[in-house]
């Protein structure tokens, strides 16, 4: 199907409503028709990681139909990252300093009309994006960056990927948020997400946030997670010391 097809396709489905059956249009237009070696497709965690994975699954489908099987590979930051996107899309998997290693030792290598995804792209250090889209081009391969930019950046001298999608305005982004139940909710991670620090007195104002001694916190958050264990959920709890 033509970029033009497929285009087209997003349009109808916008007008009827369908706007993520759009947006899949054009994501996997963008992805596998774009002269780019490497486009980003971005976007907050709250819309991005069930979403993304139905589109790149849709667009692994579109590639390997044009270009084969074996034409679609993935690479992460991290192994744990790999596993998963190998788990959801059915593909061979490796984390991005590995697969370096391997190709410097000469075991490894893109073909010519290969797809490379990047998941996690924020946490890879720049020199690593570096040399696997230097390497993408010369074999050419096509390179497609998955992430989020507002997200904590690499360990590694880092920045590349927010520096590519703010200095292209073709950048496919996801904006819907699909996490949250409540509305405020929603309009809240965003404002946080961009760093916009009067946003908590909205969490204050609708009782989400807590003051006491550690002691007497320790103790409110036992007796939550207790709660929710008792109710069958399966709760998370984090926490963070700060030195005064």
């Amino acid at each position: 199907m033509s970029i033009e097809d497929r285009l087209a396709d997003a349009d109808i489905l916008w007008k009827h409503g369908r706007h993520e059956g759009a947006l899949l249009s054009v994501l996997v237009a963008v992805a596998a028709t774009a002269r780019k070696t490497f486009p980003e497709i971005t976007g907050d965690r709250a819309s991005f990681e069930a979403f993304m994975t139905t589109a790149l699954r849709v667009l692994k489908k579109a590639w390997t139909q044009q270009h084969g099987g074996n034409s679609v590979a993935g690479l992460a930051p991290s192994a744990a990252a790999a596993a998963v996107l190998a788990e959801e899309l059915g593909i061979g998997t490796e984390n991005t300093a590995k697969w370096l290693y391997e190709h410097q030792q000469g075991h490894v290598r893109f073909s010519r009309g290969q797809l490379v995804i990047i998941d996690e792209a924020t946490l890879a250090g720049t020199l690593t994006l570096d040399r696997i889209t230097a390497h993408a081009e010369q074999a050419g391969a096509k390179v497609l960056l998955v992430g989020d930019w507002a997200q904590l950046q690499s360990v590694e001298a880092g920045g590349a990927f927010g520096m590519l999608v703010e200095a292209r305005d073709d950048a496919p982004e996801l904006v819907d948020i699909h996490r949250f139940t409540n509305k405020w909710e929603k309009l809240a991670s965003i404002d946080l997400r961009h760093g916009r620090v009067d946003v908590v007195d909205t969490y204050i104002d609708h009782g989400r946030v807590d003051g006491g001694t550690g002691e007497s916190m320790t103790e409110a958050a036992y007796v939550a997670w207790k709660h929710d264990v008792d109710h069958g959920k399966i709760p998370s709890r984090t926490s963070r010391t700060r030195p005064r």
